[in-house]
C-alpha cells in the first residue's frame, strides 16, 4: 500500500471500555519514503474527500462512502467552548489548542518540517462537515490515508513524520 516496509513495530493496550487500541509505527525503506509535499499529499491528507458533483460519475458512490466516513470518523469534535471535553482538562481556560494540538492553523500546502510531523495541507475553502451537533472546518479535520480508511471502515489516524 505505501510501498516497500524497513521495520515496523506496535502495541496493543486495550481501553477503558476493554476494546483493543493499536499504536504502530511504520518506517518505510528508503525508495519509498516520502520526500516532497507532494509524496505527503499521497500518502496523508487532512481535507474533506471531494464528491463528484455528477451522480453517473464513476466515483461518485465510493467517494460518497468515502467522505461519509471522514466526517463521521475523523473530526475532532470543537473543544473551544467547552471546558469539560476530555482533550481540555487541566487546561487554563483562555488556551486556544488542546491537549491534541486541535484547531490546526490553515494551511495552503504540505510542507515538511525538520525532526517533525509533516504539515499537511488544510485548505480555508469553507467546507465544514457536520459531526453531530457541531459544525467543524478543516482545522478540525485528523489526518487520514484514503485507502485505509475505505477498506477499514474504522478510525485510522495517521502521521506522518519528516524523519525517523
Amino acid at each position: 500500500m505505501f510501498g516497500e516496509v524497513s521495520w515496523y513495530v506496535y502495541s496493543v493496550e486495550f481501553q477503558q471500555r476493554g476494546l483493543p487500541h493499536a499504536h504502530i509505527v511504520i518506517s518505510l525503506a528508503d525508495q519509498n519514503k516520502p520526500k516532497t509535499p507532494e509524496d505527503i499529499d499521497k500518502i496523508c491528507q487532512a481535507e474533506l474527500p471531494i464528491v463528484p458533483e455528477d451522480v453517473n460519475d464513476p466515483d461518485y458512490v465510493k467517494q460518497k462512502k468515502l467522505r461519509k466516513l471522514v466526517e463521521l470518523l475523523m473530526v475532532h469534535t470543537p473543544c473551544e467552548q467547552n471546558p469539560h471535553a476530555y482533550c481540555r482538562k487541566n487546561m487554563k481556560p483562555h488556551w486556544k489548542m488542546c491537549k491534541k494540538r486541535f484547531p490546526k492553523p490553515f494551511e495552503n500546502f504540505s510542507r515538511l518540517i525538520d525532526d517533525d510531523y509533516a504539515i499537511l495541507r488544510r485548505p480555508n475553502n469553507g467546507e465544514h462537515s457536520r459531526y453531530f451537533l457541531f459544525l467543524a472546518d478543516l482545522c478540525y479535520q485528523l489526518q487520514f490515508e484514503c485507502k485505509c480508511n475505505k477498506s477499514a471502515r474504522r478510525h485510522l489516524q495517521q502521521t506522518t513524520p519528516s524523519q525517523v
